[in-house]
């Protein structure tokens, strides 16, 4: 309980997975936002904004050869954080896509139409990854006396959004037919 290190979780498409980065109490941590940059940048993704949605350059991955249902794939993650130092908890959680994982079959990037309404579906799946982003920030934000829970127990606040956040997903592409 109260004290443990950084532990940054990443959640990819549905799929999470946390990565112990340090400890609040070792030599000189890297800040919270520092490792999650790293983490971000070792893969390449585009944090979102509001500014910058998706174009067809974010979709760099080759289609597979029979690509079912979808004309295009995006690969997203939530990366997210959690340090208590004392009783202070640091949270961050961004939502981010991965282009070199994204993809779009080249008939529609062939036709500004069809281009244009699968980004819009596209972006719909990244805008939903960002709202439970802040689903979590929020979560963790209105926490009380959060560092006097054990790293379990934050992990699976976090955790349950996730698998919300899966739900979701899945049930825009049902709704959709996946665009």
């Amino acid at each position: 309980m109260g004290k443990f290190g950084l532990i940054a979780c990443l959640v990819a498409a549905g799929a999470a997975g946390c990565v112990s980065a340090g400890s609040a109490q070792g030599p000189k941590p890297m800040r919270l936002a520092e490792v999650i940059d790293a983490q971000l940048n070792a893969r390449g993704a585009l944090r979102w904004a509001k500014e910058r949605p998706l174009v067809p350059g974010d979709f760099r991955a080759t289609p597979p050869a029979a690509p079912g249902q979808e004309g295009a794939h995006t690969e997203y993650t939530i990366i997210s954080g959690a340090r208590c130092t004392g009783r202070t908890l640091e949270f961050q959680a961004t939502a981010a896509v991965l282009p070199a994982q994204s993809w779009m079959v080249a008939e529609l990037k062939r036709s500004p139409s069809e281009t244009a309404r699968t980004l819009r579906h596209e972006q719909t799946h990244f805008d939903i990854s960002e709202v439970f982003a802040r689903k979590i920030r929020r979560r963790f934000a209105e926490l009380y006396d959060p560092c006097s829970n054990s790293e379990e127990v934050l992990q699976e606040f976090s955790d349950k959004l996730v698998r919300d956040e899966a739900a979701e997903q899945r049930r825009y592409d049902e709704e959709t037919n996946h665009g």
